[in-house]
């Protein structure tokens, strides 16, 4: 995912601090990320699905990546998993590649910098954890860096979709 320290050239840095655009705000939410204030699931609907809403820091990181012509998918029920974020518009899923299919080197190449550009900006944008290609990062464990992802109980960490290897998951605080 990067060599620590390296920052890669990602088009969705912002040059200046070259980290994702932060969202504005503080507040009594103190993760190991950062600080941020609660938000309610306010933004209707989710632009990326249509349906449902999403949290304003959600939409902050959805926006900037559709304008960079990532395809994602947010707000979702998800009635098997009453644990996950993206009922709370706290989630969204980006697809380097098609759905259910196994990235190509370029795509896995493409995801992999997304990833460490989300992972570096995590204290400005409230990203609490990431699941791409098998593995996890959460702020509250950066020291372990990413760790092998076993699906939570819920999902097949073996399966294309289920391990999260067609899509970068993103949760935020």
């Amino acid at each position: 995912m990067g060599a620590a320290g390296h920052r890669p050239h990602h088009p969705l840095w912002d040059g200046a601090t070259s980290t994702l655009q932060c969202t504005p705000g503080g507040g009594p939410i103190i993760g190991p990320g950062g600080t941020f204030r609660p938000e309610a699931c306010s933004v209707r609907p989710d632009p990326t699905t249509g349906r449902g809403c999403l949290t304003p820091r959600t939409l902050n990181i959805a926006t900037q990546l559709m304008a960079q012509g990532w395809n994602l998918s947010c707000w979702d029920e998800h009635a098997w998993n009453p644990t996950s974020d993206h009922p709370l518009g706290r989630a969204c899923d980006v697809f380097p590649g098609p759905g259910g299919v196994l990235p190509t080197a370029d795509q896995k190449a493409r995801g992999d910098s997304l990833a460490a550009t989300l992972q570096a900006s995590a204290a400005q944008t409230g990203v609490s954890y990431l699941i791409w290609y098998g593995q996890i990062w959460t702020a509250e464990r950066a020291d372990q860096r990413w760790r092998p992802y076993n699906g939570g109980g819920i999902y097949d960490p073996g399966s294309i979709t289920g391990g999260h290897y067609d899509h970068i998951h993103i949760s935020v605080y």
